[in-house]
This record gives structure tokens, sequence and C-alpha cells, in this order.
């Protein structure tokens, strides 16, 4: 089941940029009781990411409710059905907002042809859409890269929030040699903190 969004003045949101505190606006005044919006954050930018998802609970005085979709995606389509039921109970939809982390588990898989460059929907992404559209609330979705987004979520989505990769060369350096082994030894990163909200309440 697809869901057509309506809302379409916020399709390409640059983090760092007006267009995200414009977004950011439109989330704490403009959504209606009852009504749902799906924001992607797409990009490799996990401090960033962490940010955005802290300035719009900030801003919309709501919670974070946070769910790994390695936790609740399965193989075994009645199992992945079970498991987002299950998130849909607990997640309070006027209170919360709920981030689901490793969004790109969620998303759409190439079929058919191995060179095919369309992504379907799966059964279980279809199944979350169709939760969102009945439950209402706020969900933001951690997304990879853009190939990542498949037609059917892209279309779901009212808005699209990209994160550039960093820009600098020292820092694109970083990036490539983070976690490579230097003469036997590991160059060590610090582990991401944990987002706020209920990571274990799954």
């Amino acid at each position: 089941m697809d869901i057509q969004s309506a809302q379409k003045e916020f399709q390409n949101v640059t983090y760092d940029d007006d267009s995200f505190e414009q977004l950011v606006y439109y989330l704490s005044n403009e959504i209606d009781a009852g009504a749902y919006h799906l924001s992607l954050l797409v990009g490799p930018s996990d401090d960033p990411k962490k940010d955005a998802v802290d300035r719009i609970s900030e801003k919309t005085g709501r919670s974070i409710y946070t769910i790994d979709a390695n936790e609740i995606i399965s193989k075994i389509e009645s199992e992945s059905f079970e498991n987002i039921d299950y998130v849909f109970k607990k997640y309070d939809a006027s209170e919360a907002l709920l981030y689901l982390k490793n969004g790109t588990r969620l998303c759409g898989a190439y079929t058919g042809f191995t060179q095919s460059a369309v992504k379907y929907a799966t059964p279980q992404e279809r199944y979350f859409l169709k939760k969102i559209q009945q439950n209402g609330g706020l969900y933001i979705v951690d997304i990879d890269t853009p190939d990542d987004m498949g037609k059917t979520l892209r279309r779901a989505a009212q808005s699209i929030v990209h994160f550039p990769l960093p820009q600098s060369m020292f820092k694109k350096l970083l990036r490539k040699i983070k976690g490579v082994s230097v003469h036997g030894y590991e160059i060590k990163t610090e582990r991401p903190k944990q987002y706020g909200g209920s990571a274990n309440n799954f």
C-alpha cells in the first residue's frame, strides 16, 4: 500500500541550512492532531543526525522513542509484522517521535534481473508505512544513502533531510582511515552514544 505525500515543500532539505530550520518550525507548529509526518534523514553522518533528532525533539516537545530496524525486520514476514505491531502498541503518537535507526534495513529490495535499477517495496516496508498512516504521529527514519531510498518510501515521506559528506580533505581522510589497522594496531574510534529516549523499550 503506497501512501502519497501531498507535502512537497520539504522534499530536498539540507541539514545546517535555512531549509532545515524551516522544517523544524513546521514540525513544531503546523502538524494537525492525528496527522502523520514521515521524515527521512539521508547520509552517513551519525553525529549530525543525532543533533537533528535532538533539535526536533526539543522544538516539538516530544520525547524520542528509538527503535533499531535490525531488531524488528526479519525475512519472515509474519514475524516482522508482529514486531511492528508491538512497536506501535508502545508508541504514543501524541507525546513522542518515533526514530527508526538503521532504516535502510526497512527499504525495498532489488528484484528480477541482477542489473535492475528499480527497487521494489517489501511487504515489511509497506506494512510499516500502513501503520504510520493509520496511527498518526511524527516518524524519523535513518537512511544511509540516497540510493537506499526506494520509490515507495520516498513517495511516502513528507520531508527528506540530506546530510552532505564532510567537505574538507582532512575530514575525508579521517573517514577513509577510520577502523583501518596500522602496524597491527586498530585505530580506535569512540562508539556513538545512544540516542535519547527508549532505545531498549522494544
